[in-house]
């Protein structure tokens, strides 16, 4: 059984390889054939480009005194009294062999001038190439870093203007998702100052206990609760509204054991979110479904119809993603 198995996957890598050679070969001579017609049509122009502009070639040459018959004589020679097609033809022929000409101005050979110039167009191209390197390099690696920061922070405040700039939608959410923005940035609330956390952020909004809802120095979203209780909750701002406008109330998803079974998740998902449907529809005017799909199309998210699979997910992959948002209570000591 296992000869038979590691039989037949080499046979499998070998057939895969294979497949792999002949598509790469396949996408080489296709570069290839397109790239002919290219080349011939970019020597056309500049072919033509040359005959046409003002000025005679021997006269560039010699200079503008030059007796009559001398440029005639030198233009048989070069070949420049032959119609522009056959010029054309004997240019291509030259120039596969190596032989680019002579240049008009200088009067020297162009393979020549060409080879002579190559050294240096060579380091140039080389410490071109390894600046490029370089900060393609470091701007990748900066851009992976704070892929939420890097453009991110002007989407980030987009949002935020926008329902702070919308009185009516700031109260939907607020209804709905427990979350009251702050008019601008601020500290974390730290009333004794005994608090630090390990990732820097702004506090943008509060829930009703007197949770703070955190912008961290990475573009996540993080939760200071008011019982001392610290973790990223989102990926980013539009992801943690979705967040709250999806899921009845995160709080009721903190219990770990629940996501090693999506259909243990779905049932309990289900469960919590009738019975805040319910009390939703006592306390509000608001239909519960409307007023998530208000929100969510004036935020541009989706509704989630399976938030046991996708949003409560996402919460669950971002909350134990490491490092970890967390904080530390020093006390008067100093441990």
């Amino acid at each position: 059984m296992d000869n038979w198995y590691n039989g037949a996957r080499y046979r499998s890598i070998f057939y895969y390889r294979s497949f792999l050679e002949a598509v790469l070969l396949k996408n080489i001579l296709k570069r290839i054939l397109i790239s002919i017609p290219v080349l011939i049509g970019v020597v056309l122009i500049i072919f033509i480009m040359l005959r046409v502009v003002p000025g005679d070639p021997v006269t560039t040459m010699l200079g503008e005194h030059v007796n009559q018959v001398v440029i005639d004589k030198i233009s048989k020679e070069m070949g420049l009294d032959k119609p522009l097609y056959m010029q054309f033809f004997t240019y291509i022929s030259h120039a596969i062999r190596g032989d680019f000409g002579t240049s008009y101005r200088l009067n020297r050979n162009v393979t020549g001038i060409i080879l002579d110039a190559f050294p240096n167009t060579v380091r140039l191209a080389v410490c071109a190439a390894i600046v490029s390197w370089i900060v393609g390099i470091v701007s990748g690696i900066f851009a992976a870093v704070n892929k939420n920061n890097i453009l991110g922070s002007e989407k980030i405040m987009d949002i935020l203007k926008r329902i702070i700039n919308n009185p009516e939608l700031a109260e939907k959410i607020r209804l709905k998702c427990d979350i009251e923005l702050y008019p601008e940035l601020q500290d974390l609330y730290d009333e004794d100052g005994h608090i630090t956390w390990n990732i820097e952020g702004k506090a943008f909004a509060s829930d009703a206990s007197g949770g703070e809802f955190v912008l961290l120095s990475d573009g996540t979203i993080g939760f200071n609760s008011s019982e001392g209780e610290t973790g990223r909750i989102a990926e980013n701002m539009k992801e943690l509204f979705s967040l709250l406008v999806n899921c009845p109330c995160f709080f009721d998803f903190l219990i770990s054991d629940l996501y090693k079974d999506k259909a243990l998740l779905k049932k309990y998902a289900d469960k919590i979110e009738k019975e805040y449907r319910e009390e939703f529809s006592d306390i509000t005017d608001y239909d519960w479904d409307e007023i998530k799909r208000e929100i969510a199309k004036e935020l541009d998210f989706s509704v989630d119809d399976n938030i046991a699979e996708n949003t409560l997910m996402k919460f669950y992959e971002i909350a134990t993603r490491e490092p970890q948002y967390q904080s530390t209570y020093h006390e008067d000591d100093g441990s």
